[in-house]
């Protein structure tokens, strides 16, 4: 049931994406992404939309964790708390990891090579931390 909860979550994002969230574009000039100066961008980017999920998630998390001893007698409100951490992931990190690197890899013959060179350069980076971190614990 909470899962039926996050899917709306990649709905949203499709929705918002790309979308104006001001209507200031007579007082700042075409190339602007800016509102009005300020360092809220006037268009729904992924990086936006990312930044966005995890700030919600971060303060919904936050509300769990001071209201924890209240919200164990009202298991709905808990419930309905996680489920939005659920709906922000999905909103935020979860649709724009996919999307990034159409955005950061514009040409479209070598998009997927370099994301896959990306994610292999990740993993290799993971790979010894967890390996000193099995030796450490055993």
């Amino acid at each position: 049931m909470i899962s039926l909860l996050s899917l709306p979550g990649y709905f949203v994002t499709v929705a918002l994406i790309g979308r104006r969230t001001c209507a200031c574009k007579s007082l700042r000039s075409s190339s602007s992404t800016t509102r009005c100066g300020s360092v809220f961008p006037c268009v729904q980017t992924p990086a936006y939309i990312q930044m966005q999920g995890l700030f919600l998630m971060f303060i919904l998390y936050i509300i769990i964790g001071i209201c924890w001893q209240s919200l164990i007698s009202m298991q709905f409100l808990l419930i309905l708390l996680y489920a939005g951490t659920f709906f922000f992931s999905n909103y935020g990190p979860n649709t724009t990891t996919f999307l990034l690197p159409s955005v950061t890899f514009e040409l479209e013959e070598s998009r997927s090579t370099l994301n896959g060179i990306s994610a292999a350069s990740g993993k290799c980076g993971e790979s010894p931390r967890l390996y000193f971190l099995f030796v450490w614990l055993i």
